[in-house]
């Protein structure tokens, strides 16, 4: 909830009603301060798509992106903004986003010179409107500008969807290359700032916010073993595409398969255990969004045929999906 946020503070910094955006999210003013209350993507985007027609802008996505703050992420944004270096800022974010924007899986790169920070998104339609995205992307780029300064400009930025007919606000606001049509959102950073210490260094806050995060992730069933957490990111990225296999896994991961497995032992796991429970957790939670068909579920597991997911369901649950569904 507290990501949805940057919308609402973006309306009342115009002196706007929030009564549609509201209604759109399904919630009440007083919800807004309820950091555990969950709001899905399709929601969001519909309360976004209302903040437009009630503004006459745009470019709502872009501007609301703009004013992200620590606040915004909840206790992510806290770990963050107590980070020792920029480099641990990336892993934190990495290790942590389920508890801000469940869906979107994190991930980066390292590549002579340039680190490549990589948001994606489930490719279903309707998940990513052009407002939600950017959205998203201007929130990433506000999000560095506190880390790294309000000067700050990325290398480049890509976006997944087609260019815009006007590019003058996407450049004000970015003030950078920008490439479209990209596979995900990313964003590129020259890796010297990655070892710079931070003003803002507050390990004991970051102790007790990380207690917190831990907290909250076991409440949602979520996962806090970094190592397992960018695990679980390649294969979520693959899944739509084929189930992948130990070695496209270790090759997403920039490992090797020996590796990944020695990595996996270690844990009392291997890797036909880890790639189906994060098919089975992934199904889970997009049983519980009434706005994905079963259709669409079977499609993002990587499932060829709706009976082969409805067998693995069952397999999990001892029930139906649509069943399971029925019953929350």
């Amino acid at each position: 909830m507290a990501y949805c946020r940057v919308l609402t503070d973006w309306l009342q910094s115009r002196g706007q009603s929030l009564g549609p955006v509201l209604a759109a999210l399904d919630v009440s003013e007083a919800m807004l301060a309820d950091p555990d209350r969950r709001v899905s993507r399709l929601r969001f985007n519909a309360a976004l798509e209302r903040a437009i027609e009630q503004t006459g802008d745009p470019f709502a996505g872009l501007h609301a992106g703009e004013q992200v703050r620590p606040a915004h992420y909840g206790v992510v944004g806290y770990i963050m903004m107590s980070c020792d270096t920029s480099r641990q800022v990336i892993a934190t974010h990495q290790r942590w986003n389920q508890l801000v924007m469940r869906g979107v899986e994190v991930d980066y790169e390292e590549t002579g010179d340039r680190l490549l920070l990589r948001e994606t998104l489930p490719p279903l339609p309707g998940l990513l409107t052009r407002p939600a995205g950017e959205c998203l992307a201007a929130s990433m780029l506000s999000f560095a500008r506190w880390i790294f300064g309000q000067q700050f400009r990325p290398l480049e930025m890509s976006l997944p969807y087609p260019e815009p007919g006007r590019l003058d606000e996407y450049r004000r606001v970015f003030g950078c290359p920008l490439r479209f049509d990209a596979p995900g959102f990313s964003l590129s950073i020259h890796n010297g700032l990655l070892d710079r210490p931070l003003p803002q260094a507050d390990p004991e806050l970051r102790q007790m916010m990380e207690a917190r995060a831990e907290r909250q992730a076991r409440e949602l069933g979520l996962e806090a073993d970094p190592f397992v957490v960018q695990l679980r990111a390649a294969i979520g990225r693959l899944l739509p595409q084929a189930v992948p296999e130990m070695e496209d896994v270790a090759a997403a991961l920039n490992i090797s398969s020996r590796t990944l497995q020695r990595r996996l032992q270690q844990r009392n796991s291997h890797f036909k255990a880890a790639l189906d429970d994060m098919r089975r957790d992934l199904a889970l939670g997009y049983v519980r969004d009434p706005q994905l068909s079963l259709v669409d579920i079977a499609f993002l597991l990587g499932f060829s045929q709706q009976s082969a997911f409805n067998r693995a369901f069952r397999r999990w649950t001892d029930s139906t999906p649509g069943a399971y569904r029925d019953a929350l």
